[in-house]
């Protein structure tokens, strides 16, 4: 992949896919430094913006990393992935009230997607939305029948 970036050094695809090799080395700095090349070709890259906000959030960098995530979103307001990222970042901050909104974009654009409707249902939990969190355990329990029991356990008897 180095070869074809020295070749041909505006091939967005090379930097992105040396960018994910990069970044699932555990090479941050050096995955970031690809994503931005991606984003000096094409600023408008939803895709590029996400990896960088999710590098940065396990640098743990989390509003810088959510800039990125919402830059996507300002690009592709559809973007599923960008949607789910602001959420966990900011359930990771305990704005579950606002995380609510991305998860249930999320699950809106994706309806199988399992690690939103599981998020969104921790996040009505933590909002006091038990009844919400039991909807969420309703749709779980036909998509992935064991996430569905790990949010039953967590939701409040009666």
């Amino acid at each position: 992949m180095g070869e074809a970036i020295r070749i041909k050094p505006y091939h967005a695809d090379a930097h992105k896919s040396l960018g994910i090799a990069l970044g699932q080395q555990g090479k941050i700095e050096e995955a970031i430094a690809h994503f931005r090349e991606v984003l000096k070709i094409n600023p408008r890259d939803e895709g590029a913006h996400n990896y960088i906000g999710t590098l940065l959030v396990q640098q743990g960098k989390i509003e810088q990393g959510m800039a990125h995530f919402i830059e996507a979103l300002r690009i592709n307001p559809d973007y599923a992935e960008a949607h789910f990222n602001t959420g966990v970042s900011l359930a990771s901050q305990r704005r579950f009230q606002e995380a609510t909104g991305h998860f249930a974009k999320a699950c809106q654009i994706e309806p199988e997607n399992v690690k939103a409707h599981f998020s969104l249902g921790l996040a009505y939990l933590e909002t006091g939305n038990r009844t919400a969190a039991q909807e969420e355990y309703k749709t779980l329990k036909k998509l992935h029948p064991d996430l569905a029991e790990v949010l039953l356990k967590r939701l409040p008897a009666n």
